[in-house]
């Protein structure tokens, strides 16, 4: 089956079109990661509270800063901050002193 060249002009005018679109999408998604420090990987969840300990006394190989999920402690590196701060009721730490 031969296309005439009206036909042939718009299906390349529609693949131009898809490709486009595809690549917009793409460098969208890329963009997204690149504002939240690459943190895609990172758990998206609020904390119930956010600690920042900064009573004196001895060092500790622990972290000052802390969440409380669900009851339990929780350390910031396996959590997306940029995110947390942005959607969430609890967004800066509560310093306990």
């Amino acid at each position: 089956m031969a296309f005439n060249n009206k036909g042939a002009l718009t299906i390349g005018l529609i693949v131009v079109f898809l490709l486009i679109v595809a690549g917009g999408i793409v460098y969208i998604t890329l963009q997204d990661r690149d504002e939240v420090g690459g943190s895609q990987d990172k758990l998206r969840v609020c904390p119930d509270v956010w600690y920042d300990n900064q009573m004196p006394g001895e060092e500790t190989e622990e972290a000052r800063q802390y969440f409380i999920i669900g009851g339990e402690r929780k350390e910031l590196e396996s959590y997306d901050i940029p995110w947390i701060r942005e959607n969430c009721a609890v967004n800066e730490p509560q310093v306990v002193s």
